[in-house]
């Protein structure tokens, strides 16, 4: 059972207004998420889960994970930042991820907006969720699922050869905790970059880590797909393909290289 005392215990004195909350078993930890603010309307908020039932994902997809094996959060939240700037939120977390992992020396890759990579395979995800009053955020809801100590050989066939855990790459156990710990401490300290209007940081250290940039892609939005360069990221954490001499802004999509059949 993961230790939310040492969690708690763990957050560095600058980051007072994360508050752990466990939860041995739940559906979903952004749906608490939710439920706590509906309730209280507070934030500063992390709900943890070592039993996450009915995750989510983008675009109404399902989020496996296995208990008290995968690392399974949701951080509520109330950024002093205007809307346009949201898509740099799933971004900032992901870099997050990423600056707690190379001190376990593991090095992931990120790609755009919101998967965690290993190699060639998915080893985790986010889900940004936000409320929005006078073109400014009420509040925001980062759900972050992690394969830790995932036994893969368990998941479903339909998903088990596209995933992967930090067991099953390095052969042994991780501490969710001190990850869990490292991800938040990170996290708000990329959050004030944002609030402090430095996106150009948040651009550098996202690009450091993207996968495709340079390559064509093929990404789908709701309004057809669009398939051409991927020259970055803006500030608004958009993503940047160039297409017949244009370059396209794309907010939301799912990218995937391209190849030619």
């Amino acid at each position: 059972m993961l230790d939310i005392k040492k969690v708690q215990a763990g957050l560095d004195s600058s980051t007072p207004e994360f508050t752990c909350i466990y939860y041995h078993s739940l559906e979903s930890t952004n749906t608490t998420a939710w439920e706590l603010y509906t309730k209280s309307k507070s934030t500063g908020i992390v709900v943890v889960t070592d039993n996450q039932q009915s995750g989510r994902g983008r675009s109404s997809n399902k989020w496996y994970s296995q208990p008290e094996k995968s690392l399974t959060f949701s951080v509520l939240f109330s950024p002093r930042i205007k809307v346009d700037q949201a898509g740099l939120l799933p971004l900032a977390a992901g870099i997050a991820i990423v600056r707690t992992l190379v001190k376990f020396n593991i090095k992931v890759r990120l790609k755009w907006p919101n998967d965690i990579v290993f190699g060639e395979k998915k080893l985790g995800g986010i889900l940004c969720e936000s409320r929005v009053l006078q073109e400014c955020f009420s509040a925001v809801v980062l759900g972050v699922g992690l394969n830790i100590n995932d036994e893969i050989e368990i998941y479903p066939a339909a998903i088990k050869t596209t995933v992967t855990s930090l067991k099953k790459e390095f052969n042994r156990e991780f501490d969710r905790e001190q990850i869990l710990v490292n991800i938040l401490n990170e996290l708000i300290v990329l959050i004030r970059y944002i609030e402090n209007g430095n996106y150009k940081e948040i651009q550098t250290q996202w690009l450091r880590q993207g996968m495709y940039l340079g390559s064509i892609v093929s990404m789908d939005t709701a309004n057809g797909t669009i398939i051409g360069k991927f020259k970055g990221i803006n500030q608004h954490g958009e993503a940047l393909v160039e297409n017949q001499g244009l370059i396209n802004s794309i907010n939301s999509a799912e990218m995937r290289a391209f190849r030619e059949t």
